[in-house]
């Protein structure tokens, strides 16, 4: 494809590793462009933030993403953010059910390059 969003799992990926992976991006496809995203999480109550970990969060359903709660503080009103139609949104608050399915649908891969 032309456009390609690759969501790290790692905050502090193996910069050799990412660059690896980056060449063979470069020389062995058609991706003209492609950017590196992290889901995130952000607490407007106790200014806490963070990744999005999906080997340790499990949500089974669009409705169990609105229950996400801040991990620091507990409040519900902590939001995911993640990038849809190429922009960081809110999930919580913007995307509606069909796009927050996408979310869980989404597939995750460890690479070793």
């Amino acid at each position: 494809g032309f456009l390609q969003h690759i969501f790290l799992e790692d905050v502090q990926p193996d910069p050799y590793a990412l660059w690896k992976f980056i060449v063979k991006i470069a020389r062995n496809t058609l991706t003209a462009y492609f950017d590196f995203t992290l889901d995130i999480w952000v607490c407007p109550d106790c200014h806490a933030q963070g990744t999005i970990d999906w080997r340790n969060h499990q949500f089974d359903s669009p409705a169990e993403l609105v229950e996400f709660k801040c991990p620091k503080c507990g409040s519900r009103r902590a939001e995911i953010y993640s990038r849809i139609t190429g922009y960081l949104q809110g999930v919580k608050a913007t995307w509606n059910d069909p796009k927050k399915q996408e979310l869980l649908d989404r597939r995750r891969y460890n690479l070793n390059v």
